[in-house]
């Protein structure tokens, strides 16, 4: 009985801890997804993002998204300063051309689409 009752406390206590640890966990990597989105935000220059799309096809894009991950360098040359400022048009060329080809809308509408998804993770 009284080995019961501990089982019973400690699977209380562990369920606890874990609730506790999941939502500091939750709340961090949020504040890290705002923090990433606002850096994002703040390199991106739209006229290499839209250099990329009219330059590159999808598959090219991302290609290049894993070899700039995988920190080598992209096969297509992708306009920015640095590797990062090269990731983040890479990125959002992907998901505009992504938006262009399954809403069948054109690139303003679809880059619209991305500004405006990106400020509103960071506000």
């Amino acid at each position: 009985m009284i080995q019961n009752y501990q089982t019973k406390t400690f699977q209380v206590e562990l369920e606890t801890n874990k609730k506790k640890i999941f939502s500091w966990f939750n709340k961090n990597i949020q504040l890290l997804l705002v923090k990433l989105a606002s850096y994002f935000y703040h390199r991106m220059k739209i006229p290499a993002i839209k250099k990329a799309i009219e330059t590159y096809s999808l598959q090219q894009l991302k290609e290049a998204e894993e070899s700039l991950l995988d920190e080598q360098e992209a096969a297509i040359n992708i306009e920015g300063e640095d590797e990062g400022e090269q990731l983040t048009h890479t990125l959002a060329a992907i998901w505009i051309l992504n938006e262009m080809q399954h809403q069948n809308i054109d690139f303003n509408t679809a880059l619209r689409q991305y500004t405006s998804r990106v400020r509103s993770s960071i506000s």
